[in-house]
């Protein structure tokens, strides 16, 4: 491929002993070949020269015999592609548009002129905003947008029976709160034990949990199993929009600060009732909207979206669902015959085949830690056991197994 200016080419030629052999043989034939008759020495005819017919060589000797030829080509006369010509038209174009959005951009931007730096590079200055961001300074202040507790992850019973997402959940929570898995001081204790200090027994892979495992019925367990180890503990709705049992007068910033805050203190652990299924929050996320604020902090909740981390029991189903809060509260937010499947959100909010109308059983439940002061007080106030909602029954997915 050609260019407009004048390329050399350089091929490097390795002789060996070429040069060494013919300058030998040369010194040789003259003194032993003898002179024509008259013996007119002018009249012989000299050896040929290789090397200095070779116009605009260049010899560079290497080591030992070898030397290095070179011929510089003019390639002037060469009709370039109209290729070339177009890359260059646009390398020029293509600079002077990166030129003027810069000069444009709203931060503005200042020119660096130097002998060792092309003049066509620019240094930005982007705006973080009118809040007082800040970059982090080390892992702890990241820490304040990145929440994930891997005691949470580490206690997530994983695989369940078939349609047993509420008690293995249950079993989850209590494992994060009390065992030495968690934060606790007492053995972690498995699906098969819970069900059997519940009363069910074996084979509980032919149990069908979904007719009676509702939201009263999973807080009811939690508190079974703190009695039956000795331990304290209470479960409450923690953010529910409709139906019995409501948390009346939460707004949904309310609701996510206190689960970010939730989240963040390990006697505390929740229940996800979504669409069919149970699992668990584990963690969140602050997605700036900017990517300039990838790394900021302590941005103003209208530059970030909120991210939910919930742990999946279901063994055919990703380990860690990523949610956004927005989805959730959608999902919390609809009302018969409407249900928005939050495992599921590509599809929208969609319409189920029922004569019910208004409600909805999806919500937030709370298992919490107690002190031996706390319980006291638990116990006066009746905590976890005022919502006297009816029992209510689901079928899962046939996909939850």
């Amino acid at each position: 491929k050609s260019r407009d200016h004048v390329e050399i080419l350089k091929f490097d030629i390795l002789m060996g002993n070429y040069f060494a052999t013919s300058s030998t043989a040369s010194n040789t034939d003259t003194n032993s070949s003898a002179p024509p008759v008259g013996g007119d020495v002018a009249q012989t005819t000299p050896k040929r020269d290789v090397e200095a017919e070779m116009i605009g060589s260049e010899r560079t000797p290497l080591p030992g015999s070898q030397r290095c030829v070179a011929w510089e080509i003019d390639v002037s006369n060469w009709t370039p592609r109209g290729r070339g010509n177009k890359t260059k038209v646009e390398g020029i174009k293509s600079s002077h548009l990166r030129e003027k959005y810069l000069n444009n951009s709203v931060g503005g931007a200042e020119r660096i002129e130097s002998d060792d730096v092309k003049p066509e590079l620019v240094k930005v200055t982007l705006p973080i905003g009118t809040h007082e961001a800040r970059l982090p300074q080390c892992c702890e202040d990241i820490k304040e947008k990145k929440v994930l507790d891997l005691k949470r992850w580490y206690c997530m019973s994983r695989p369940q029976y078939q349609k047993s997402c509420g008690i293995t959940s249950v079993v989850s929570c209590w494992n994060y709160l009390f065992s030495t898995l968690g934060n606790g001081r007492l053995q972690p204790i498995t699906q098969e034990g819970a069900l059997e200090v519940l009363g069910f027994a074996p084979p509980y892979g032919e149990i069908k949990f979904g007719p009676f495992t509702g939201n009263v019925t999973v807080m009811k367990w939690f508190r079974q199993l703190c009695a039956h180890y000795g331990v304290s503990g209470k479960a409450y709705y923690f953010y529910k929009l409709h139906g019995r049992g409501r948390t009346a007068g939460v707004k949904p910033s309310r609701a996510l600060e206190k689960l970010k805050e939730g989240l963040r203190d390990d006697s505390i652990a929740f229940i996800y009732h979504c669409h069919n299924h149970y699992f668990c929050p584990i963690g969140y996320e602050e997605v700036a909207k900017s990517p300039h604020n990838a790394y900021c902090i302590n941005l103003e909740p209208s530059q970030y979206d909120s991210w939910i981390l919930i742990g999946e029991p279901n063994r055919k189903r990703t380990g860690i669902h990523w949610k956004r809060w927005h989805d959730v509260y959608t999902d919390l937010n609809c009302q018969n015959p409407e249900y928005f499947n939050i495992r599921q959100t590509e599809k929208g909010i969609q319409t189920r085949k029922t004569k019910r109308k208004g409600g909805n059983l999806h919500c937030i439940m709370a298992f919490k830690r107690l002190l031996d002061e706390e319980t006291t007080i638990a116990d006066k106030e009746n905590v976890g056991t005022s919502c006297q909602e009816s029992q209510d029954s689901y079928n899962d997915d046939t996909d939850s197994s």
